[in-house]
């Protein structure tokens, strides 16, 4: 028994899955967010076009205001986001100058790694000892909730790893951020305004800044923030991310199953073999064997 979500290359990243599309989508619906805030621009639902090439030639007359985006994480959710920056030639900046700099055109900066976290004793980042040990971390993005007017949310997050930031930092007057597209959407987690997956149909709600709890989307003020937290988006362009889906199956795992051939990758996403849970599965026994 294989399970696909965890066939990872040796840097973990996953070989097949979703997580491209989920970028891809969240990216369009955050930024149709933005527009229908603030009565700026209007950007169709992913799913009413039916192709990604349809939602792509949206943008061909899409004119962005000078917004400043910040884009988290390094994994294929980030990878689908940052496709959306380059179709819509949203200018990439360094962090040091999106934190100092204003732009009279639209510009986003891509955080991830020693630019999102940093040990909390000598200021270092690791990747393999952040992987191991994400308590000895602290984040480093408080400074992007003063400049950005957009967050793009693409990390990995569990219990272990700082949020991005606290419930109780969007009261402060110098917070700037209105939308928030919580792409990998995990509730009270990276992003702890997250009160709840939403829908396909009802990707949004509000956040009002005092009171912290859900209100309507869409008001053209920044005394509420609103939050895209759709977990099944994907699903948006099912046609493409199950085409993409199986493109990455046929390339890296079908010939070595065929074949019969020893495979890193497949032995790493096996669960069971000849009837036992195999050694990185061994804590699943309990629920197994029950």
């Amino acid at each position: 028994m294989i399970d696909y979500e965890c066939l990872t290359h040796e840097d973990e990243q996953r070989v097949i899955g979703f997580g491209l599309f989920a970028g891809i989508v969240g990216a369009h619906n955050t930024l149709k967010t933005y527009g229908e805030k603030f009565n700026v621009f209007h950007l169709p639902a992913a799913h009413q076009l039916g192709s990604y090439q349809a939602l792509i030639e949206t943008y061909h007359h899409t004119k962005l205001p000078p917004i400043k985006i910040a884009l988290t994480g390094s994994g294929k959710v980030a990878a689908g986001m940052l496709e959306i920056m380059a179709h819509l030639d949203i200018d990439a900046v360094e962090p040091k100058d999106f934190l100092n700099n204003n732009y009279p055109y639209p510009v986003y900066t891509h955080l991830k790694g020693a630019s999102l976290y940093a040990h909390k004793e000598n200021g270092s980042f690791n990747r393999n000892d952040f992987h191991h040990h994400p308590q000895d971390y602290e984040c480093l993005f408080a400074p992007y909730t003063k400049v950005a007017d957009i967050l793009m949310n693409g990390i990995y997050w569990d219990a272990h790893i700082d949020r991005l930031f606290e419930t109780s930092e969007i009261a402060q007057t110098d917070w700037a951020i209105s939308v928030i597209g919580d792409v990998t959407c995990d509730e009270n987690g990276s992003v702890p305004i997250n009160l709840g997956a939403s829908t396909i149909a009802d990707p949004v709600y509000g956040i009002d800044r005092k009171c912290f709890e859900k209100v309507p989307p869409f008001q053209q003020t920044k005394n509420t923030i609103d939050v895209m937290a759709v977990d099944n988006l994907p699903n948006e362009l099912a046609k493409d991310a199950s085409q993409y889906f199986g493109a990455q199956l046929m390339k890296f795992i079908l010939p070595a199953l065929i074949q019969q051939e020893a495979n890193a990758i497949i032995d790493r996403g096996t669960m069971c073999a000849e009837g036992k849970l195999t050694k990185p599965f061994e804590y699943l026994s309990d629920y197994a064997y029950a």
